[in-house]
């Protein structure tokens, strides 16, 4: 017969649950606990913040693109994909296209870097997020190291960090060149925030799914025809100046 116990509140539990030498009382628990939960909202705050720079840069920066050429080029590259799916995705697909340029212009202004270093911290990150979300406790660095260098052994798995890093580096360098006006509001109202974010996502998401568009990404499309790189970057500039 299995009986669950309360644990005793003592080191031995705090460095198995919270992290070995983190806190050393029920208070310093309690608040670690507290500012893990500002940490989470701070971080839903900035993806809607970052959504919203990302809709408002690609509104003002329509570049211009060839897009006869581009769902040709979609219709002959891509098997069992008509050019009726092609049409119903290709909007979301132009924002992904317009995005990437804006995006590669914003690295270059800003002269941002992402290091090996920073890629594998980012790896790290992703283990130790992977053990709260199934709430196991990260008491052991070892795990958190030697599953952090198999991840490293993907190609594919690196380059998506570092593209996350990038963008997330693209999009502080962008608040720092901003005014931002911070605006209380209740936890509720930011819940249901959110909520209404995730069934959006959720019917886009639906939606796609419907129409069974191939998901391609915008970063390996070759396009012809799109001007000089010199009027594309001054086009882009421009924008972001005005904006």
């Amino acid at each position: 017969v299995n009986r669950l116990e309360l644990a005793e509140l003592n080191q031995d539990f705090f460095d198995k649950y919270i992290g070995p030498g983190k806190v050393s009382s029920v208070e310093e628990m309690k608040e670690f606990i507290k500012n893990d939960y500002v940490k989470y909202y701070d971080k839903q705050a900035d993806a809607l913040m970052n959504r919203d720079l990302n809709d408002m840069l690609i509104e003002k920066n329509q570049l211009p693109l060839p897009d006869e050429f581009i769902k040709r080029w979609l219709e002959h590259s891509e098997e069992n994909v008509s050019l009726a799916d092609i049409e119903a995705g290709y909007d979301d697909f132009a924002k992904s296209l317009r995005w990437s340029l804006i995006r590669e212009e914003l690295i270059r202004k800003y002269d941002l870097e992402v290091s090996e270093e920073e890629i594998f911290e980012g790896l790290k990150n992703q283990v130790r997020d992977m053990f709260k979300q199934y709430g196991l406790p990260v008491s052991d660095e070892l795990i958190v190291l030697n599953t952090a260098n198999k991840m490293a052994e993907d190609k594919e798995q690196m380059n998506k960090t570092y593209g996350e890093l990038m963008t997330v580096k693209v999009f502080e360098a962008m608040k720092n060149n901003v005014t931002v006006e911070e605006k209380p509001i209740s936890k509720e109202d930011f819940d249901a925030l959110l909520d209404a974010e995730r069934k959006k996502m959720e019917t886009q998401e639906l939606d796609a799914a419907a129409t069974d568009v191939e998901q391609i990404d915008a970063d390996d499309v070759v396009v012809e025809d799109l001007g000089t790189k010199e009027e594309n970057d001054e086009e882009v500039t421009e924008g972001i100046e005005e904006w």
